[in-house]
């Protein structure tokens, strides 16, 4: 496959992950990522293409004989093509590896583009540094003894022409190499310096940033739940064990938690199955006579912390009164129960695909700990 189609299927790729990494996240991380690659791949494709371009000027001999391109016309153009590849993926393998040295982690934050680029001149510094370093090398020792051959086919200049190329090329390698090495470390040892210093303003920050996102939610919810109030379920009270149902099964025909409504049976069971259960919470958001939302929590306990957990079983709103902050109202009276029996917190499972949810619980601090949910049926 040539060249720039190899290119292109790249570039392609990693457009389409970016894509679903966004559609997954909401963030153009990998995206960000994935540009800043690019460019410092391009950006070593035409410092390899301006080197070639200079070395062929010097010994053209070098590409015939040394990389084999042959020689003609065509043989600059075959260079800086040559030049171009190589720097290319130089560029690529060093972005790639200043990304990985740059890596999220909760425990030391990532440097910005800026910081990350300025890292940069280490490796193209030390490339031309040890270019001209070697060039001289080779030009005045000869230290691989390769003179003696070469002028058994050049002239005494155009060998001499021959090893500065050589000696550059070999330079540029070693000390594109030893400067991404150094820039690998110092990425490191700056996100460490970083943590101790900002670390503590960046999580104040973030604490901040939450608590008014938090806060803007709820004020933007508060003029359509004036009115709502979250109260505890009377399970005895046959309005409320009809708005119990009624919201479960418009909770349950979601497309993202079954589809279909409880079967008969299961539905029969359910308010008996409640007033029965030794820890079961049920809380109902009601404007006037009517219930709009509901939340059921059981009372669990964790073993990892040695104290009660509150599970929210299920949050439903009714669909025509959504997005008007009924369900952090009763997120918010779930957390205050939870609070009121001394539990070390609130757990629950969400759908992958109810991004609405997920969002919901971000605004709340809840945290995705990446468990997976299994259940084995036993009717």
């Amino acid at each position: 496959m040539p060249f720039w189609s190899r290119v292109l299927v790249l570039i392609t790729l990693l457009a389409l992950i970016a894509f679903w990494d966004y559609r997954r996240t909401r963030r153009w991380t990998r995206g960000r990522e994935y540009v800043f690659l690019l460019t410092i791949a391009l950006s070593g494709g035409v410092f390899g293409l301006a080197a070639d371009l200079v070395s062929s000027w010097i010994s053209a001999d070098y590409f015939a004989l040394g990389k084999e391109l042959g020689a003609g016309p065509a043989l600059r153009s075959r260079a800086i093509a040559l030049g171009f590849q190589a720097g290319f993926v130089a560029g690529a393998v060093t972005a790639a590896l200043l990304l990985v040295a740059n890596a999220t982690h909760k425990k030391r934050p990532a440097l910005d583009f800026r910081r990350l680029s300025i890292q940069l001149v280490k490796p193209f510094g030390a490339a031309l540094i040890c270019a001209f370093i070697f060039a001289a090398l080779f030009y005045f020792l000869d230290p691989l003894r390769a003179r003696p051959e070469l002028l058994d086919s050049l002239s005494p200049e155009l060998t001499d022409r021959f090893l500065m190329v050589w000696g550059s090329h070999c330079g540029f390698y070693l000390g594109a190499l030893a400067g991404l090495l150094q820039a690998f470390v110092d990425v490191r040892k700056e996100r460490k310096k970083l943590l101790e210093t900002e670390g503590p303003v960046i999580k104040a920050l973030e604490r901040q940033s939450r608590e008014q996102q938090k806060a803007r939610k709820v004020n933007l919810a508060a003029d359509g739940t004036r009115d709502i109030a979250v109260v505890e379920a009377d399970l005895e009270d046959p309005g409320h064990q009809n708005a119990i149902l009624y919201l479960l099964d418009e909770y349950a025909t979601e497309p993202v938690v079954s589809g279909n409504p409880p079967n008969p049976r299961a539905r029969a069971r359910i308010i008996p199955g409640l007033q029965e259960h030794p820890t079961s919470l049920v809380l109902l958001a009601v404007e006037g006579d009517e219930v709009l939302g509901l939340a059921i929590c059981f009372r669990v306990f964790s073993t990892f912390a040695g104290m009660p957990l509150l599970n929210l079983h299920d949050i439903a709103v009714r669909r025509e009164r959504r997005r008007q902050g009924i369900g952090q109202q009763l997120l918010g009276a779930v957390e205050k129960h939870a609070r009121r029996m001394g539990c070390c917190g609130v757990s629950l499972e969400v759908n992958a695909k109810n991004e609405s949810a997920q969002d919901l619980y971000r605004s709340f601090d809840f945290i995705d700990e990446g468990q997976l949910f299994w259940k084995k049926p036993l009717e």
